[in-house]
């Protein structure tokens, strides 16, 4: 029985995944890479989802009230009704339709951080209606 164990953990350490994760690799690519890239594409600009844009460019209080929001069915971007993992990119028209009316915003800016002074909102959105 012994002999059966050791030739079970000989193959499993032999396999090419669990190698990977002993190196602090996932599926061939390093770990560190794929969160660096990630960052890269955060640090530029890009791209942003659609809750956290709400909150960081002072939209919303707080990112829990965007994703209510969000699912309720109020948030629409370039007039298709939002999902909180949907990406904001700089040009995209934002509808929030608030009890009291519908307002627009225009996205100018992505976010850099994670939140943007009051004072600074101007740069990163500009309220259409």
């Amino acid at each position: 029985m012994c002999t059966l164990l050791r030739g079970v953990n000989e193959t499993l350490s032999s396999k090419p995944y669990n190698n990977a994760k002993q190196k602090g690799q996932r599926g061939g690519t390093p770990v560190a890479e794929a969160a660096e890239t990630h960052l890269d594409r955060f640090i530029d600009g890009e791209a942003l989802r659609i809750d956290k844009y709400l909150s960081s460019v002072n939209l919303v209080k707080r990112r829990t009230v965007a994703q209510d929001m969000i699912r309720s069915g109020v948030v629409f971007i370039n007039g298709v009704q939002a999902k909180a993992s949907r990406e904001v990119h700089v040009g995209d028209r934002i509808e929030i339709r608030y009890l009291k009316g519908p307002r627009s915003y225009e996205v100018l800016k992505i976010p850099v951080t994670k939140t943007v002074p009051k004072s600074a909102k101007d740069e990163y959105v500009k309220e259409l209606s």
